[in-house]
């Protein structure tokens, strides 16, 4: 997995729009000079660059340069992802699939690895994202299912009509985060009713197989 996140990392960052400091930034990871990467990302990511963010949680997520900490990976990962980043969205697909610096929460999971599977081009990265996303759909009940589609349908649905802001809130920013972005609370979908993470559609406490 790791050795498939650094190549996404390369490859995503490499077709994205990049200014002089990211591009930097990506000549010292590729040479394995991570101070100056975290020198050069770091900014940029504070600034909202979808790319930076990403690979500054990829450093944090394996240990480049700063010591491990998947939370910090997570913190960066998400606001690229809200963005549109494939990569980030895959990423953080297996971190809400296993829990590794957010909740384990497997509708957050399948939501991200439906985007990432929509959004990244054709390849492994793709692949990938689609044989998870179809094998934690194992994990949710119909009811469940059909509400992480819907929010995934309507997170793109957003990105075609908004053409994709060209920042995002920074980490810590007090601005709303996306429907899909919750972890903590249950998730509402407008109806009265909301969707735990292992994808039971509850109301009045009390887990229903359908509504």
């Amino acid at each position: 997995m790791k050795r498939l996140a650094l190549g996404l990392a390369l490859v995503l960052a490499a077709s994205a729009p990049a200014g002089a400091g990211l591009e930097e930034g990506m000549a010292a990871f590729r040479r394995a000079d991570y101070a100056t990467a975290l020198r050069e990302f770091g900014p940029l990511a504070e600034q909202g660059v979808a790319p930076a963010q990403y690979n500054l949680g990829l450093m944090y997520a394996n240990g480049h340069g700063v010591p491990p900490d998947d939370g910090q990976a997570a913190k960066w990962y998400r606001p690229a992802a809200e963005q549109g980043h494939a990569g980030a969205q895959l990423q953080l697909g297996v971190m809400y699939e296993f829990g590794r610096g957010v909740p384990q929460h497997f509708l957050q999971s399948y939501i991200w690895y439906t985007l990432a599977a929509s959004n990244l081009p054709l390849g492994d990265g793709r692949d990938l994202a689609t044989r998870n996303r179809d094998k934690v759909a194992r994990r949710l009940t119909p009811a469940g299912l059909a509400w992480a589609q819907d929010q995934a349908q309507n997170f793109n649905s957003r990105d075609e009509k908004a053409a994709r802001r060209p920042s995002a809130p920074s980490p810590g920013s007090a601005s709303p985060a996306p429907a899909v972005a919750g972890t903590r609370k249950l998730a509402g979908n407008g109806s009265g009713f909301f969707v735990s993470r292992e994808g039971h559609v509850l109301t009045n406490e009390h887990g229903i197989d359908s509504c």
